[in-house]
């Protein structure tokens, strides 16, 4: 029997574990196998639609990797304790919505990668989840802090945690800000759902 966690059995955080090594091993990746797969605009345009998805997966250095993949593997592991699904419906949808609000609203991108905003997509969809559950103030509390976060790199143009190799790279507080609302919105649909199910 599995040893048993507040609200449930605990679940074996495979799917989290599955993703971190997903994450690793296409970081590792020939670079002309890696442009295949990177968020770039004009093959997207050309129906390449695998790269709204594939594309978050590229890293541009180590310390980008690893920041993005400290945050969704923390967040990914923990909502897995309380929905599967939702973590699956997550993973699936809100690379796909953040690649379509990057390429809408900010055309001056070119390329982008990074699970960054991936993870404040799980971030909130797990405070949310936890709040619609009457979990507390500490869930309300990280949803403010992951707003005051977008609006300071939003407001300083920099990266508040990764390190990049040039110049040329610069965070995109758009991406989190996209990430946010995708997470918000998945979580309440999935909630919603969840009550017209039962």
């Amino acid at each position: 029997m599995a040893p048993a966690l507040k609200g449930g059995p605990f679940r074996p955080p495979w799917l989290t574990g599955f993703l971190c090594a997903l994450a690793f091993v296409l970081h590792g990746l020939p670079p002309s196998v890696a442009s295949a797969l990177a968020l770039e605009r004009t093959p997207i345009w050309q129906g390449q639609l695998w790269r709204l998805w594939s594309g978050h997966w590229l890293h541009f250095s180590l310390s980008h990797l690893l920041w993005d993949l400290l945050v969704v593997v923390l967040a990914a592991g923990w909502l897995e304790q309380l929905s599967r699904k939702l973590l699956v419906a997550v993973v699936c949808l809100a690379p796909v919505l953040i690649s379509v609000a990057l390429l809408l609203f900010c055309p001056d991108m070119t390329r982008y990668g990074g699970l960054s905003g991936l993870g404040i997509s799980l971030l909130t969809a797990l405070a949310i989840t936890k709040l619609l559950r009457s979990a507390g103030l500490p869930w309300l509390v990280l949803l403010l802090a992951l707003a005051l976060k977008i609006a300071v790199e939003a407001l300083d143009g920099g990266s508040l945690l990764g390190v990049f190799p040039n110049g040329t790279i610069r965070n995109m507080p758009e991406a989190h800000a996209a990430g946010f609302l995708a997470g918000a919105m998945l979580a309440v649909l999935w909630r919603t759902r969840s009550k017209t199910d039962s």
